[in-house]
């Protein structure tokens, strides 16, 4: 106690603390600092996850940005900070969904009104006794018409609202075949007669439409392989064209970007059916990459992560048994046949 003139004094008090060889410190405080500790570690946890909650929100809402068609909204609430930032996120996507809406009904609004003067430019042509000439106009007006479509098609990926559900990828790759092959390809599909999934098929069948129309126009053939990696689907289109340069190799997937060596208007294509087909597949999840294969060619490897879905019953003749010639068990396996 320390006096303080007339006035008063002022004391000070400190626990003191019990020593002795065996227990230099007293066990009972030990044991409520630790307790107090542990408490206002586990009440930390808590606070400190509720206050960023809103941030990982806002994370896996930007990550989502491009991926899933249409807005997607954040919650405003949390911290002041938190708040503003995640009213700024919605404020942003509205204005950007506002722009690509306005983009495309004018794309739309020119493609409509080219659809009239190519219509009668066919016409017109129709009436040329010029058999050469009227071939080389309906091939420029093909080319017109492929142009603006693909571009249309390249403002729609990734707003179209298309839901995800599962879908037998092989029946979407034998569309695909079939349609090639009808327009004159050399098409071929490798892989087991049934896999699942969950996705959306028509997009997923525009990217590979591209994919395989790519392979024909420049390889002559396409050779689709389906096949189970690791806990992916695997889908490798290949061809035997002359390839592309290993430095272009992601160039191509750049919108309208053509490589005049090899890939040239002739073929057509106005550089955006990679774009198109790349941006389907990460919708998905997956990835699109082109390898040039070492006996030639070119091969494009989509892979999708692979999610079992549930089996669906095993069909059942009239008198209620299965299917003549299916196994007991293949109809509950979406994968069966893939090694």
């Amino acid at each position: 106690m320390l006096p303080i003139g007339e006035a008063g004094a002022i004391s000070f008090a400190a626990p003191i603390f019990r020593t002795s060889h065996a227990a230099p410190f007293d066990p009972g405080g030990l044991t409520s600092l630790a307790a107090m500790a542990i408490g206002i570690g586990l009440a930390s946890i808590f606070v400190v996850r509720g206050l960023t909650r809103p941030l990982r929100d806002l994370s896996a809402a930007a990550d989502r940005v491009g991926r899933d068609a249409g807005a997607i909204r954040v919650s405003e609430s949390g911290p002041t900070e938190v708040r503003r930032a995640a009213a700024a996120f919605n404020a942003m996507q509205e204005r950007i969904r506002r722009l690509l809406e306005d983009r495309t009904q004018a794309l739309a609004a020119v493609s409509h009104d080219l659809r009239t003067p190519i219509t009668r430019l066919r016409l017109h042509a129709g009436f040329l006794d010029d058999v050469e000439a009227r071939e080389r106009i309906d091939a420029n007006l093909d080319e017109m018409a492929a142009m603006v479509e693909s571009t249309l098609d390249y403002l729609r990926e990734g707003r179209e609202t298309e839901e995800r559900r599962a879908a037998d990828l092989v029946t979407v790759l034998r569309t695909v075949c079939d349609a090639a092959t009808d327009a004159g390809g050399e098409v071929s599909y490798a892989g087991p007669e049934t896999l699942v999934l969950p996705l959306r098929p028509v997009a997923m069948r525009r990217a590979l439409t591209n994919l395989v129309g790519n392979a024909v126009a420049y390889g002559d053939t396409a050779r689709l392989a389906l096949r189970r990696e690791a806990g992916r689907v695997v889908i490798e289109v290949a061809d035997d064209g002359p390839g592309i340069p290993e430095a272009q190799l992601e160039a191509v997937f750049e919108p309208f970007r053509r490589l005049e060596a090899s890939r040239n208007r002739a073929t057509g294509g106005v550089g955006l059916g990679l774009t198109i087909a790349r941006r389907a597949v990460e919708a998905e999840g997956g990835t699109l990459r082109l390898v040039n294969r070492t006996g030639g060619g070119l091969s494009a490897i989509v892979s999708l992560p692979f999610a079992r879905t549930e089996p669906e019953p095993a069909s059942r003749g009239a008198n209620g048994s299965r299917a003549a010639g299916m196994p007991a068990g293949a109809a509950h396996d979406p994968v069966r046949g893939i090694a």
